[in-house]
């Protein structure tokens, strides 16, 4: 299932995801798309490697979060920049390369600019945007 996402916060993340991501901030329990998000998917090996490749030819090789440079792309992984959880899709204008160590400390977290172009799409009550939890 892909969930639509309003176009004023896919072009945030494309703003964010220019430079180093470095101002994240937990993600409020408030927020979830008001849809059931299907059960985490994992991706094929091949799928992987393909996206590491378009993610490092558009991003550049490098972690998104601390800026290591990888030598080899095998040594990335792929982060989802608003959580998987809450948009439940691996498309690729939500997705960086991340080392793991970054991966691992970012967990659930997001890049605090988000958070005011989130709140706005939970505002405007677009059947588009997010939902607030009861």
């Amino acid at each position: 299932m892909t969930i639509n996402v309003p176009d004023e916060v896919i072009e945030a993340v494309h703003e964010i995801t220019a430079s180093r991501i470095t101002d994240l901030v937990p993600l409020p329990d408030l927020f979830t798309w008001g849809h059931a998000v299907p059960k985490r998917q994992k991706l094929s090996s091949k799928r992987v490697k393909g996206t590491r490749f378009r993610l490092a030819q558009r991003l550049g090789p490098n972690c998104a979060y601390c800026g290591h440079k990888f030598s080899d792309l095998t040594q990335a992984t792929i982060d989802h920049v608003i959580p998987h959880r809450l948009v439940g899709h691996w498309q690729s204008w939500n997705l960086v390369l991340a080392c793991e160590p970054c991966n691992e400390a970012k967990g659930t977290m997001i890049p605090e600019r988000l958070v005011p172009v989130l709140c706005a799409a939970l505002l405007s009550g677009s059947d588009r945007v997010l939902k607030a939890v009861a």
